[in-house]
């Protein structure tokens, strides 16, 4: 199965832009200085990680800034509408389904994907600057924060509470 990306507008990618990836291959990005390879990966993460609700937490809404994919009046990388257009477009279609996202210069959403996982952010390696990358190069090795948020383990107090106070009424085999 070939999955095909459409591109407006996003970054450095001026116009429409169209790229294929096949199901079950590495796909390497290899392109001169300025030729669109930051843009191209911001778009992919884009589409995968946007909430169909357009709201993501403050902690991924700031790996979404270092990103490139919320814009950050404090950063000096270019903003995910390209420069000469008012709104950008991501569609990614995977054959059956198509998830697409389209964005105004101002951050203000008109179409949002519908399986967009925010956490894709933290977890996806697609660039030198994602979470995981530079916390490694700072040498930081604290990951909490991937417990936290990539994992269900933030639920396990709840599971054993739970549980506890489940316990005399599961002992006697009245709740299952």
């Amino acid at each position: 199965m070939k999955a095909k990306l459409s591109v407006d507008n996003v970054g450095g990618l001026k116009g429409h832009n169209q790229y294929e990836f096949e199901s079950g291959k590495l796909s390497i990005i290899e392109a001169s200085n300025a030729s669109g390879k930051s843009s191209l990966v911001k778009a992919l993460a884009s589409v995968l990680s946007m909430p169909s609700d357009g709201e993501m937490t403050p902690f991924v809404t700031e790996e979404a800034k270092q990103i490139g994919i919320k814009s950050d009046e404090k950063s000096h990388q270019e903003g995910f509408v390209n420069l000469h257009a008012k709104m950008a477009e991501v569609q990614l279609d995977l054959g059956k389904e198509k998830i697409s996202y389209k964005v105004d210069k101002d951050g203000k959403w008109y179409e949002l994907p519908l399986i967009g996982n925010e956490s894709f952010l933290l977890a996806g390696i697609l660039s030198k600057d994602c979470k995981v990358l530079r916390q490694l190069r700072a040498g930081d090795d604290d990951f909490n924060w991937a417990v936290t948020y990539l994992s269900f383990a933030k639920y396990y107090d709840q599971v054993k509470d739970l549980a506890v106070s489940r316990k005399e009424l599961i002992e006697v085999g009245k709740y299952r």
